[in-house]
């Protein structure tokens, strides 16, 4: 699950215990947030949207353990 920490910080932890109804998302329940600052998606192409799509890609697809 992907959401907005609009340029805050906030961590995937924080935000669970501000909404603890996430614990029960298959992503709360396998630990499958990511924070996004919202610009770096709809501030169109820039210096950071590299790092943005690796960010993305690690959390969509983790190493195998």
């Amino acid at each position: 699950m992907i959401f907005s920490d609009h340029g805050k910080g906030t961590t995937p932890q924080q935000l669970i215990d501000m909404q603890p109804i996430l614990k029960q998302t298959p992503a709360g329940k396998n630990g499958r947030l990511v924070a996004i600052d919202p610009g770096m998606l709809l501030g169109g192409l820039g210096p950071r949207t590299g790092e943005l799509a690796v960010e993305l890609a690690k959390a969509f697809f983790p190493p195998e353990s």
